[in-house]
């Protein structure tokens, strides 16, 4: 029996041959979404910052395809390890280590993509239904990359297996979090009044924010300078993009980078914020007050630049537009003027 799996063919025991291009392990579901906007948006952009991870959400899925040559109606075992390093060569060709072993799934579901399920059919007699996905648990969702090996086992004997074509994939998993860990804003406004406020956000999430975004500026005529969106800043709520206090968004100044030709660009930085997680980051701002007296809300939240989304706790504190203080009741009249000798 031939084991056509992982892109190799099996006669036993982990010994590879030729390969085929059937058994693969397509990809992991998590992308690297801010990387991926600004490399297509401005392919000269630093994708790589201190302190930056271009992860994306909590749980990803890995996914792939793989068939027994012998048996094609019979689901192929598929053992997912993730490892801290990229294995060599030689080290791939055996199962990794058991402390690195996370989950074993079925190749019995249809293949991510009709392309796929075409490749799947081609090489596996016609049949369908040759593919497997697994969801990480949020565990993974820590900000640290890994290598997924995907192997193929025998369900007869565990012996024979082989490593899948495009394997390893390596990821990076992350989340957004907030907490809301210190303000200083006034009670009560006089209405149409600029006041200062400060908001303190603290990172409890897995991913690093870049605080400030880009500009991108073409070193000749007519020497233009395109503004990129920031990829994190504070937002209002209450409702979401109100402008009640005079403004949306705060936002941080960006910091540019220049391309000098159409053929030859590079990079300059000039300042970048990032917030690490567990870091915290205050946003010091000016609002400008209604005009009309009465009690507004004054809430804001963290914004990432993909969506926009809003995520984390909300700053909730209501603000007292105008005088909180009733005037005082007028004095009573005067009573009638009293008699001499009149007893009341």
């Amino acid at each position: 029996m031939v084991l056509l799996i992982g892109g190799l063919a099996l006669l036993g025991g982990g010994c590879a041959g030729p390969t085929y291009p059937l058994g693969r392990h397509y990809s992991l579901d998590c992308r690297t979404e801010s990387q991926e906007y600004y490399a297509r948006q401005y392919p000269n952009f630093p994708t790589s910052l201190p302190g930056v991870n271009f992860g994306t959400d909590r749980q990803a899925i890995t996914y792939g395809a793989a068939c027994d040559n012998d048996k094609f109606r019979q689901p192929v075992k598929i053992r997912l390890y993730a490892v801290d390093r990229q294995l060599t060569l030689q080290e791939a060709r055996k199962l990794p280590d058991e402390k690195y072993f996370f989950a074993e799934v079925l190749a019995d579901q249809r293949a991510p993509d009709q392309r796929a399920e075409n490749e799947v059919k081609r090489y596996c007699g016609g049949t369908t239904h040759h593919g497997f996905y697994f969801q990480f648990p949020e565990s993974f969702s820590d900000g640290v990359l890994r290598h997924v090996y995907a192997y193929a086992v025998n369900a007869k004997n565990p012996r024979r297996y082989a490593r899948l074509q495009e394997s390893p994939q390596t990821f990076v998993c992350s989340y957004n979090d907030a907490a809301v860990v210190g303000s200083d804003v006034p009670s009560v406004v006089d209405p149409g009044q600029t006041f200062s406020a400060n908001i303190t956000m603290k990172n409890t999430g897995t991913r690093g924010w870049l605080m400030n975004g880009a500009h991108y500026q073409i070193r000749r005529p007519p020497f233009t300078t395109q503004p990129l969106h920031q990829p994190y800043y504070l937002g209002s709520e209450n409702p979401r993009r109100n402008t009640r206090w005079g403004l949306a968004y705060v936002e941080i100044p960006p910091f540019t980078y220049t391309k000098l030709s159409e053929l030859q660009a590079w990079i300059r930085q000039l300042t970048y914020i990032v917030v690490r997680p567990q870091e915290t980051y205050t946003f010091s701002f000016s609002g400008r007050a209604p005009a009309t007296p009465g009690v507004y809300a004054f809430d804001w939240s963290m914004i990432s630049r993909g969506g926009p989304t809003y995520f984390g706790k909300i700053f909730q504190k209501n603000i007292q537009v105008g005088s909180g203080t009733p005037p005082p009741p007028p004095p009573p009249p005067p009573g009638p003027p009293l008699t001499p000798g009149l007893i009341l």
